[in-house]
């Protein structure tokens, strides 16, 4: 069995870009030992390409052995740390944003991997095709599973628009409230048309909301589950659950998923 850890991780754990916060990476720390991860799929992960002015190692600061990024948009970036050796790997650049693809080589088999974490403001069907051309990226015939802060809650969920939209009054502008809302929800059946299509399935059973955790917020009003882990075929089993963890409401905005796998 591989566990895969899928984590938002708030700006890297900086404040405003420029100092860590020592406080949320100790909570982060202690999170991913209790948790153990074999990998961990890492969103917002500021400054993450070497040979750069800045750069963080988070394989280093999660123990890992193991790690691929790519940063876009001056300082953002995704990245991949792993206990197992990680391979051919792309970025894709989109709107503001990119996703990220490799292989990671498990001692079960290996396995295609991904991760793509839309900008909030990119529409529904622009969000489908940059899905499309990251599935594309990689391939059929093996193991996938791709993973991110997708910015859009699944129409599984059946999420509720009139509540959200009391709970969106709380921080975002009158007039931007219906268009936000909207948008997690519209994105939300895109993206899940999409997996569909090239057979890829939710692996997470356990559901609860991913955001917000209570370092952002202890109002639940708009409360999602906007994190999500898809595996196709070649995933022969999988549990996975939204963690629930009291050093996961401190280390970031989000909570992280955490599923394990067969292959």
């Amino acid at each position: 069995m591989i566990r895969l850890l899928q984590f938002n991780i708030l700006e890297g754990f900086y404040v405003q870009g420029e100092a860590l916060d020592l406080d949320r990476i100790a909570a982060a720390k202690r999170l991913v030992d209790a948790l153990r991860p074999d990998v961990i799929v890492l969103n917002e992960a500021l400054y993450i390409e070497r040979g750069r002015e800045r750069y963080t190692d988070y394989a280093d600061l999660f123990g890992m052995e193991n790690q691929v990024g790519h940063q876009y948009d001056l300082a953002w970036g995704n990245a991949i740390v792993s206990r197992f050796p990680l391979g051919e790997v792309s970025a894709h650049p989109f709107y503001r944003r990119s996703s990220l693809v490799c292989t990671v080589a498990s001692p079960d088999g290996e396995f295609r991997l991904a991760t793509y974490h839309p900008h909030p403001g990119r529409r529904g069907p622009l969000r489908a095709g940059d899905f499309e051309t990251t599935l594309a990226a990689v391939g059929t015939g093996r193991p996938a599973v791709i993973s991110g802060d997708f910015n859009a809650v699944m129409p599984w969920d059946n999420p509720c628009r009139e509540s959200l939209m009391q709970g969106f009054k709380r921080f975002t502008l009158p007039e931007k409230v219906e268009g936000d809302v909207d948008r997690f929800i519209d994105s939300g059946i895109h993206i899940a048309t999409v997996m569909e299509r090239h057979g890829f399935r939710d692996l997470v059973e356990e559901r609860a909301h991913t955001i917000p955790t209570d370092f952002l917020s202890l109002d639940k009003g708009s409360a999602m589950r906007i994190d999500h882990v898809f595996g196709n075929s070649g995933i022969k089993h999988a549990s996975g659950a939204v963690v629930r963890h009291a050093q996961a409401e401190w280390a970031s905005d989000h909570r992280p998923v955490v599923v394990d796998l067969a292959i």
